[in-house]
């Protein structure tokens, strides 16, 4: 999402999901579609390559911080969600 979008229509900044894998990773820690990933181990998130050069440097099975924010009532919300990382090849077989 570019910065003038965000600024437009009051979105934060960040990755936005568009899908959530059924019984994945982040849907068990409650991970929704539409939510924003705006942090990811203390580390703010801008965009999707960001959030790809940081997950290179957990291992499948660690558990990580991630702050989401979530649309209620017109506003954004942030959420702070533990998460246990799966593998990239678990998730290709999903």
């Amino acid at each position: 999402m570019t910065a003038d979008i965000t600024e437009l229509y009051g979105i934060p900044g960040g990755v936005i999901v568009s899908s959530v894998v059924k019984n994945g990773p982040a849907d068990k820690a409650g991970v929704k579609k539409g939510d924003i990933i705006t942090e990811l181990d203390g580390r703010s998130v801008s965009n999707m390559e960001q959030l790809q050069d940081t997950l290179q440097y957990y291992a499948a099975g660690e558990t990580v911080s991630v702050v989401t924010q979530r649309a209620s009532n017109g506003k954004y919300q942030p959420q702070t969600l533990s998460i246990t990382l799966g593998s990239a090849k678990d998730a290709g077989q999903q």
